[in-house]
């Protein structure tokens, strides 16, 4: 008798299952379907207001873009400049932001880009500055992409092994600062609609050792990232929140050759792009890492501990480059 009467169970149990297991394909595969929405949001001013202003280089969108003097954040810029869109590069060293600046002007002689030179590790952010910077200019596209371990001594540590300096500053670079920057510009995107905030979060914030700080941050962008959505929702703004889940990339940070697993950082920023408006607040828009994060929400949280680990290890005993 008990073995008729559980036949049922099983067989709901292995259908909900299956249910589960159809609903996440489907869900990743979503993204990938739909035709990027991009184009919606690198709109001209005009579009807003009705009125053309003096010259149509007035009316081109701009972007500002954290963490923009190297890694995604400068395949951000490469990007977004390809395709019509000015910049504001954001980074923490004047003389390296000016550098990058006249390679892409040198790159992107139609376009134009300014600078916002900031720390963002400090836990404060010049609000006056940056609302004065971007007076006038058509933002319709933030990046919040600064993020990173550099301002500890070394990138992987156990978590007894940080000084309080380092918890606030991996605290502040990876979230304080993004969180600073959004509540700033909220407004002005907000008249410049259809416009996009792109938070640049990492696979890290399934958890993993040596990195408890800096996955907690992730996860921190996570669900930020969902309230904002929602107030935006709620509030009948046309402001499209992503957050954005990164594997491993190749940059200078993170010194690894390229591989199918392992795109550069250029390829990284224009596959988000391609993907932005497409999917849900999150959004795993390189492919390969999409295969990752599938493959890690089927397994148990033991056995994806384990890979973390081995993953992390790997990464932990390579070569790692210091930024500037």
């Amino acid at each position: 008798m008990e073995r008729v009467t559980s036949t049922p169970l099983l067989a709901y149990l292995g259908l909900g299952t299956l249910a589960y297991i159809s609903f996440l394909i489907a869900d990743t595969a979503y993204c990938f379907l739909r035709p990027s929405l991009l184009h919606r949001y690198l709109h001209s001013s005009a579009t807003t207001t009705g009125v053309a202003t003096a010259s149509q280089e007035d009316n081109a969108p701009w972007a500002l873009i954290t963490g923009a003097s190297d890694g995604i954040g400068y395949g951000f810029a490469q990007e977004l400049l390809s395709r019509g869109c000015n910049v504001i590069l954001h980074g923490r060293n004047q003389a390296k932001l000016e550098k990058c600046s006249a390679a892409l002007l040198t790159a992107y002689p139609a376009r134009q880009t300014k600078l916002f030179v900031a720390d963002a590790s400090t836990g404060s952010m010049d609000a006056d500055a940056l609302l004065t910077l971007v007076a006038g200019l058509n933002l319709t596209v933030l990046v919040n992409n600064v993020g990173g371990t550099h301002p500890l001594s070394e990138p992987f540590k156990a978590a007894p092994e940080y000084t309080d300096a380092e918890v606030a500053q991996v605290i502040n670079l990876n979230a304080g600062f993004t969180t600073l920057v959004t509540k700033t510009l909220l407004p002005v995107l907000a008249h410049r609609t259809p416009a996009l905030v792109l938070n640049i979060g990492s696979l890290s914030y399934l958890g993993g050792p040596w990195v408890s700080v800096y996955a907690g941050t992730k996860a921190y962008l996570m669900s930020y990232s969902i309230a904002l959505a929602a107030e935006m929702l709620a509030d009948g703004r046309d402001v499209t929140v992503h957050a954005v889940l990164v594997g491993a990339v190749s940059t200078a940070g993170l010194n690894r050759k390229t591989s199918f697993f392992i795109p550069s950082a250029r390829v990284m920023a224009a596959a988000t792009l391609d993907r932005a408006g497409a999917g849900g607040v999150f959004i795993t828009p390189f492919w390969p890492h999409a295969l990752q994060a599938f493959a890690l929400q089927m397994l148990p949280q033991s056995i994806v501990q384990r890979v973390l680990i081995k993953a992390i290890s790997r990464l932990k005993d390579g070569p790692v480059e210091k930024r500037d």
